[in-house]
């Protein structure tokens, strides 16, 4: 058989690879740029990009001059011993007025209600979400201040810091001073008790005593031998500090070096208060009702109290005897 006959009479030989070829060439150029696109993706964190738009707004406030932003922020704040006495009182009107600024946002965790809290100088949410970090909170309390022209509030100097080092325009808050400064400790006037008025006796010391130092010193210069020895002594112990004196080598300097530096400053950070879930916000304060009847004493009324006292009043056998 040629190779004509052959061919002829299976001429599926020929017709199946050119029907197949245009679809692997299109096989092959889908997978070359799925796996191009894959390299050029770059996954985006949620998170991440959630606080950096918190972050440029709240940066971005601090160049308008002309809005006041910390309009609403009471001047008793800028007073410690004021806003700690207020705060005794349990009805001030602080904590009610802060209870009503009230905002609602959607986080990468979930939703966050938040309202700034006088009495713990923080800022009090509810949340679904137990773990929710220290960024997403920062940032909703960056638009938190913004929002209620509160900026004062905001004392995460950390982030003031890191903000001032990348080269953004921000000013430290007030507050700061005042919410974080520590009483002074109370230095006492009375001097220290001294060993000779006090219970316990100052002993003598007998090494620095110069009768029995001469007295070691002429023992040993009858004994030359025992002279030779302590010379010896002296010498290797004088020879030993000689050593020490030298100069140290470059990675004992550098250690000593790390060890002067002053340590890392400690920031102050924005205090959260997690007060509950997102169902136990209550929207509405709600007042108790005071009726002027509440309270209402009359002598009218004595009989009818004594005979409900002498009702609730149990009498034993015993008594009841000695009644007789």
């Amino acid at each position: 058989m040629t190779l004509y006959k052959y061919f002829s009479q299976h001429t599926g030989l020929l017709v199946l690879p050119l029907m197949l070829l245009p679809l692997g060439i299109q096989t092959l150029v889908k997978v070359y740029l799925l796996s191009t696109t894959k390299q050029n993706k770059t996954v985006v964190d949620p998170e991440m990009e959630y606080y950096n738009k918190k972050r440029v707004r709240f940066i971005n406030t601090f160049k308008d001059s002309v809005v006041k932003y910390n309009e609403n922020v009471d001047t008793v704040f800028y007073n410690k011993a004021w806003l700690e006495d207020l705060m005794k009182d349990s009805s001030n009107y602080l904590e009610k007025q802060w209870k009503m600024r009230v905002l609602i946002e959607a986080t990468p965790r979930g939703n966050v209600i938040m309202f700034y809290n006088p009495y713990k100088l923080g800022f009090s949410y509810y949340s679904d979400s137990t773990g929710i970090p220290y960024p997403i909170l920062n940032a909703v309390a960056m638009k938190y201040v913004t929002v209620f022209y509160c900026r004062n509030f905001f004392v995460d100097e950390h982030f003031i810091h890191t903000a001032k080092k990348g080269g953004s325009f921000i000013f430290d808050s007030p507050l700061l001073p005042i919410l974080f400064s520590e009483p002074k400790p109370v230095v006492s006037d009375k001097k220290p008790l001294s060993n000779t008025k006090g219970p316990f006796a100052k002993l003598k010391n007998y090494k620095t005593n110069p009768v029995i130092n001469h007295l070691i010193a002429t023992k040993v210069a009858q004994k030359p031998g025992v002279y030779s020895f302590f010379k010896n002594l002296y010498n290797i112990v004088i020879s030993s500090l000689d050593k020490l004196k030298k100069p140290l080598p470059l990675t004992v300097y550098n250690k000593i070096e790390d060890v002067k530096k002053e340590p890392e400053k400690e920031y102050n950070f924005n205090r959260f208060i997690r007060v509950g879930y997102i169902k136990d916000f209550q929207p509405i304060q709600v007042t108790k009702d005071f009726s002027k009847v509440n309270g209402f004493k009359t002598d009218l009324l004595n009989n009818v109290v004594s005979e409900t006292k002498l009702q609730k009043q149990v009498m034993s056998y015993k008594d009841y005897k000695l009644m007789k």
